[in-house]
């Protein structure tokens, strides 16, 4: 009995949430699984949190069994602003990591992230932007593309305001020196697998970020991590 009381008191609490706390809430709930682990910034009795190192500091750590991510996530609302300076401070965080990568005292799979990861809101659809407002429709591509999609650096779409705002934070990363451990991109979602829209009530989560030193820079990463088939 008193078990379920906590669980409808935990439901409870979650319905309750507002703004950039729901955002970060519903991500976590997303990409939580027996495989991957989620940190947050603050404390808070539904998930493990972490102590920062250095500022700004990104929100969330997300663990799996081979990755290490950090996340920026902003309640967006439709914003290109309020997105375009979370990237600011994603390619911030990246810069002090790539300087002096942070040690956070855990036992995480690396000891560093793989990626600096903007999130919002619109990331469980595969894109950033509120469609409807940001000309964030699926871009098409050339057949030259396919090669790296077949290797599995890149997802078969894109949306297009996310794939604009992605890349100019890659050109601005590799103008202040690159990196060829750490990137920095978006955390997007299976939707973007298929050529066609499957229409699915569920994806999963996944990585696209760029290795700003890297001659096939695009990183494009299930979570929790696997071998695209």
């Amino acid at each position: 009995m008193d078990d379920i009381k906590d669980l409808t008191n935990f439901c409870d609490e979650l319905e309750e949430l507002q703004g950039k706390e729901k955002v970060l809430a519903d991500i976590s709930r997303w990409i939580s699984t027996d495989q991957v682990s989620v940190f947050w910034q603050q404390n808070t009795n539904r998930y493990p949190s972490f102590t920062p190192v250095g500022r700004p500091a990104p929100d969330l750590l997300v663990d799996d069994t081979k990755e290490l991510y950090a996340l920026c996530v902003v309640h967006a609302e439709g914003s290109s602003e309020k997105i375009r300076e979370a990237f600011v401070k994603a390619v911030n965080i990246w810069e002090r990591m790539v300087a002096d990568p942070p040690d956070y005292e855990r036992d995480f799979s690396k000891e560093a992230p793989s990626g600096v990861l903007v999130a919002t809101e619109q990331s469980l659809d595969g894109h950033l932007f509120s469609g409807n407002k940001n000309r964030d429709q699926p871009v098409r591509f050339s057949d030259d593309r396919q090669q790296a999609v077949d290797q599995g650096f890149l997802p078969q779409r894109e949306f297009a305001a996310t794939q604009e705002v992605i890349r100019s934070a890659w050109r601005f990363a590799k103008d202040r020196g690159g990196s060829d451990e750490i990137g920095v991109g978006a955390l997007l979602s299976s939707r973007l697998d298929s050529k066609e829209d499957t229409q699915s009530e569920q994806y999963d989560p996944a990585a696209f970020y760029y290795l700003p030193r890297e001659s096939e820079p695009h990183r494009w990463e299930s979570i929790p991590w696997f071998l695209w088939s």
